[in-house]
């Protein structure tokens, strides 16, 4: 049996409560806000192999339920997941918590960031998803806080063949900032 799962863990006791299964060659992992999906906030996991990105809904997730009822609920509804396209080998995944609606995905074999908006599943200007080029071999990202000017992601390239010291790339003004 694969392995490839989520593991949740209480902070509290220390003690493994849980598995999300279901998930490919997992590698990054975010969670958006209520606000974000506009009903309950959303785990979403990214499939290195695949080039997807999976998204739990956390509404089982509640106050006064044993978190191992929850994550049995979760786990046997596979129905509720949704399933996004993005590049190839997604790596790291970060969801923007200042109240914009907006998650951003690392693709480490397209040099690429994938943008969407987690309650629409739609990309930030109208499609499924709009991508970025960035540097080589993109692993993570981070949002900063909302500016003036716009919403800012930093990008973390490893390096390749033709940018072998790797860096950073900043994505500056995107929309929703």
């Amino acid at each position: 049996e694969s392995q490839d799962r989520v593991t949740i863990i209480n902070t509290a006791t220390g003690k493994i409560e849980g598995h999300f299964k279901g998930v490919g060659s997992p590698k990054g992992i975010t969670q958006t806000g209520p606000g974000a999906t506009g009903l309950s906030p959303m785990l979403f996991v990214t499939n290195f192999g695949q080039g997807t990105v999976t998204g739990i809904p956390l509404n089982a997730v509640q106050p006064g339920i044993a978190i191992c009822d929850a994550v049995n609920a979760l786990n046997d509804d596979i129905s509720s997941r949704v399933f996004v396209n993005v590049g190839r080998n997604p790596n790291g995944i970060a969801a923007d918590f200042f109240g914009n609606a907006i998650v951003m995905v690392a693709n480490q074999g397209d040099n690429e960031v994938t943008v969407f908006d987690p309650q629409s599943l739609s990309q930030v200007s109208g499609g499924l998803t709009e991508t970025f080029q960035v540097g080589e071999s993109p692993s993570e990202v981070v949002w900063t806080q909302p500016t003036q000017i716009g919403l800012f992601a930093w990008i973390v390239n490893q390096g390749g063949v033709n940018d072998p010291d790797g860096g950073d790339s900043p994505l500056a003004a995107l929309p929703g900032g």
